[in-house]
């Protein structure tokens, strides 16, 4: 809708009856997806054996007259200058993830906002599955048998990547939280509300049937 809301403004006429009776402005299953240790060739999931696999680690990158401090790991935005030399420690090239002084201040939406919308029962005592997957990333960076080789069994760190995973509706593990479960249920209405007071975008959450997401 936030793409939709910017062609708007630049010109492009939408069919809004459409929109709202396709309800593309509504959320009913809120999960989220990683293709992290699934195959680059084919989407086999936990059963494929030999990679090219998605490697953990997200990069996010603009444009600046400093190229050699326009990208971070997208783990690592949000964090001030003393947090992120905590976390780039456990990298095995800390400047492949980050400059030490890089930061994307103009991003709204950064790693350590979206810690705030898992479920309620996560905190700092009792870490969710985003804080343990950044441990897995950089766990892979570090074990020579992850790279080359990509073997799910051999590289530790991806395997344990696909075991916090479960399957979509194909039998691919892609879904790190689903909707339907209570302890992996994310609080939408509070992400819904942060978009909306952030971005201007208002969408509407309407549980499906079985979903516990609040």
């Amino acid at each position: 809708m936030w793409m939709i809301e910017q062609a708007k403004k630049a010109g492009i006429q939408f069919n809004d009856p459409l929109i709202n009776a396709r309800q593309y402005n509504v959320v009913t299953n809120p999960i989220v997806h990683d293709r992290t240790g699934n195959s680059v060739l084919i989407s086999d999931g936990q059963s494929g054996k030999v990679g090219p696999y998605f490697d953990p680690g997200r990069d996010f990158a603009w444009a600046n007259d400093n190229n050699s401090s326009n990208r971070i790991n997208q783990h690592l935005t949000g964090m001030n200058a003393t947090e992120l030399a905590q976390y780039l420690k456990d990298y095995a090239d800390p400047k492949a993830e980050a400059q030490p002084n890089a930061q994307a201040w103009h991003l709204g939406l950064n790693w350590k906002v979206t810690l705030q919308f898992q479920n309620a029962q996560y905190n700092a005592s009792n870490p969710g599955k985003f804080e343990k997957l950044l441990k897995l990333e950089q766990q892979f960076t570090t074990d020579p048998n992850c790279k080359p080789k990509e073997v799910l069994g051999g590289c530790k760190a991806l395997t344990e990547f696909q075991k916090l995973k479960s399957n979509d509706v194909t039998g691919t593990a892609t879904i790190v939280y689903r909707s339907t479960r209570e302890d992996e249920a994310i609080q939408i209405t509070n992400y819904l509300n942060w978009i909306k007071a952030n971005y201007g975008t208002a969408l509407t959450f309407k549980a499906a049937n079985g979903v516990k997401a609040k």
